[in-house]
């Protein structure tokens, strides 16, 4: 059986260290920085209004919590970004939650990282687990 489902294709060009512009959809102050410590403790949210904070987390996973998809959506990109891992720390002018900051956190990744993404249909396998009756 298959099924069709949205995949985000993820392409990414050099790691770039531009800074954010200062635009509504922007941080005003933002870092990542590569996380080597041996901690594997992951944490992403917002700790106060206006604060954004990843610990130790893969890029992978950021797209997936920014675009809420799951995992088997995210297709492409290099190896990297499930395995490499970062922490950022952010802060916007404004007193805003986690899902409100979600815009500026895309605009970060693209800026950062060089991130470019699309959609498309595709068709992928899955199970059915039905009941027969005897």
């Amino acid at each position: 059986m298959c099924r069709s489902v949205p995949a985000i294709l993820v392409a990414l060009g050099a790691t770039a260290q531009t800074p954010p512009g200062s635009g509504a959809d922007r941080f005003g102050v933002a870092g990542i920085k590569p996380n080597t410590g041996a901690d594997r403790t992951v944490f992403i949210g917002a700790p106060s209004p206006g604060t954004l904070r990843a610990e130790n987390v893969w890029l992978r996973f950021l797209i997936q919590v920014t675009w809420g998809v799951p995992s088997f959506e995210v297709v492409g990109g290099p190896g990297w970004t499930a395995s490499e891992r970062y922490d950022i720390n952010a802060k916007s002018e404004r007193k805003l939650n986690f899902g409100q900051m979600k815009p500026m956190l895309k605009a970060l990744l693209e800026d950062r990282f060089g991130l470019k993404l699309h959609t498309e249909t595709r068709e992928m396998p899955v199970y059915a687990l039905v009941t027969t009756e005897t």
